[in-house]
């Protein structure tokens, strides 16, 4: 299984904070898994690390809260998403 872990930087939530509520971070997010999908690099699912408040933006975009993550970047327990290409 190929799993691709998504790094979400700070200056993709700074972008999502400028342009809040008029879809465009949806879009990019949608874009960014549409060009996984067909990379053609046999990715099974995608994992990223979300604060709470991020979740429902995910999940729009068709991710899956998995639960606490393992693993923690700074001092916020972040939460694990999963988007599965095969489910």
């Amino acid at each position: 299984m190929l799993c691709y872990v998504i790094m979400c930087s700070y200056v993709f939530y700074f972008y999502l904070q400028i342009f809040a509520y008029q879809g465009l971070g949806t879009k990019l997010m949608v874009a960014y898994v549409d060009h996984i999908r067909a990379s053609q690099m046999n990715v099974e699912k995608m994992l990223l690390l979300s604060k709470q408040a991020l979740v429902p933006f995910y999940t729009r975009c068709g991710f899956k809260c998995v639960g606490p993550a393992d693993v923690t970047h700074g001092q916020l327990c972040k939460l694990l998403l999963e988007y599965s290409f095969y489910s």
